[in-house]
């Protein structure tokens, strides 16, 4: 599984500004059926060591698609139950005016899996941003094609604030995530190999088992260093980086 956001380099030399930004120094991109335009765009980290799309192994200490050792039935069949990731909470350093890309979604190549239902079976409820609450629903979700990379399409919540005034910001993303019944695709250009193959792909994305706390609710918390555009780093490109190969 395949979970895309943007790499952020380390950031030198930086004039940070003084005190904390106010909370309405922020904006959310007004488009929910497509993302911003590359160039004014910059990632978010969604794992500790800090990647941006990842490739990730099932087991029970992954970051991403964790195997809860439980299994589900459905239609007299077993399918194995993972869930597709943890709290986390990060800090990086970002330009100002810059549309943020956190964990928004998934890709997959056409004819696989359905991106849109697996995307939507997150559940993407809420945004905080400087203490204040946006209620997100199903109607953020859109499709691009062809991207992050050729042959893939990428579902996701198109939810990408950005802040206009250097200082301290704060990001937090809500996710309620429900059960999911579906067979997962290994790539093999990527070298990926179903690590249970007696289940034959079979997977259920469930609510949370595992969290800090379990609560329901999955939560990413950003703390932002919002610096000028000329001392921070150029916008970063997507890449892909393997958390553990499958």
């Amino acid at each position: 599984m395949k979970i895309p956001k943007l790499v952020v380099p380390a950031v030198s030399a930086l004039l940070l500004a003084a005190g904390s930004a106010r909370a309405a120094d922020w904006e959310l991109w007004p488009d929910k059926t497509q993302m911003p335009p590359d160039d004014q765009t910059v990632g978010l980290p969604i794992v500790p060591t800090g990647e941006n799309i990842v490739v990730t192994t099932e087991t029970d200490s992954s970051w991403m698609f964790i195997d809860v050792h439980q299994t589900l039935e459905k239609d007299g069949q077993q399918y194995k139950a993972i869930q597709a990731f943890r709290d986390g909470e990060f800090e990086a350093t970002v330009p100002v005016g810059k549309y943020l890309i956190g964990l928004i979604g998934t890709f997959y190549p056409p004819g696989t899996v359905d991106a849109m239902a697996l995307a939507a079976s997150w559940q993407l409820v809420s945004v905080e941003l400087d203490g204040t609450t946006i209620a997100i629903d199903r109607s953020y979700l859109a499709l691009r094609r062809e991207f992050p990379f050729a042959g893939n399409d990428l579902a996701f919540y198109s939810v990408f604030p950005r802040f206009n005034t250097p200082g301290t910001h704060t990001y937090t993303q809500r996710f309620r995530p429900e059960a999911f019944f579906y067979v997962e695709y290994y790539d093999p250009v990527q070298g990926q190999v179903d690590p249970t193959p007696e289940f034959e792909g079979r997977r259920v994305l469930v609510p949370e088992q595992i969290g800090n706390p379990v609560d329901g609710e999955v939560v990413f918390k950003y703390t932002l260093t919002v610096v000028e555009e000329s001392t921070a780093v150029p916008s970063s490109t997507w890449g892909q980086v393997k958390e553990t190969q499958r």
